[in-house]
């Protein structure tokens, strides 16, 4: 496992908030079986696109797997899964978050800058 607070050599820096979510995957969720998958295309979380997907399948691919690694190339994220020959890819566009039950939410550290 890599240290999530110390730079790496493919992180954009103008992505932290990307990089963050990766981070807090890996810290509680690697290791973990998928016990639960919801398909929500109704607005409850945000807009999500399944194109070509059926929630059969979708639900399939991903339950009952454990997740074994989270990696990060831009803005998007996917991750490596034991039990099963597909990944879930996403893409956290310009208000893309993660959260994990039970956790407190990702806080960013504040400054300022005088001009």
């Amino acid at each position: 496992w890599r240290r999530c607070s110390a730079p790496r050599s493919d992180t954009m820096p103008e992505l932290p908030e990307v990089e963050s979510a990766r981070c807090l995957v890996e810290a509680h969720c690697i290791g973990a079986k998928v016990t639960k998958v919801e398909f929500n295309e109704d607005g409850t979380y945000d807009e999500k696109i399944f194109k070509d997907v059926e929630q059969k399948a979708f639900i399939s691919c991903l339950k009952g797997k454990t997740l074994t690694a989270a990696h990060r190339r831009g803005k998007h994220m996917w991750w490596d899964m034991k039990g099963g020959t597909v990944s879930p890819l996403f893409h956290l566009g310009m208000t893309g978050a993660f959260s994990i039950k039970g956790k407190g939410a990702m806080k960013y550290k504040a400054f300022v800058v005088d001009v």
